[in-house]
């Protein structure tokens, strides 16, 4: 996946932000990856991971893509299915 090839745009509809970051926490336990070990490889910490995954806190453009690239996904599919990324 190229970096940067996706850019972030609002969620269509007003779609629920924790829907999104629950995406995230599906995907990386479906990875068999554990929080901490994401959260190294993405170069965050944990607790900001988890702040993200809980819906608590926004992760930047910058590092949704390095959570993406880190879990060999593209950007879109750590949407909510009903929305979707601009390309």
């Amino acid at each position: 996946m190229a970096k940067d090839s996706y850019k972030l745009t609002e969620l269509k509809g007003g779609a629920n932000l924790n829907k999104f970051e629950n995406r995230i926490r599906e995907i990386r336990i479906s990875r068999g990856i554990g929080l901490n070990e994401l959260a190294r490889k993405v170069g965050i910490s944990g607790a900001y991971l988890c702040d993200i995954e809980k819906g608590n806190r926004r992760g930047s453009s910058a590092v949704i893509g390095r959570i993406a690239e880190v879990l060999e996904v593209n950007p879109p599919d750590l949407l909510p299915y009903e929305s979707r990324w601009a390309t």
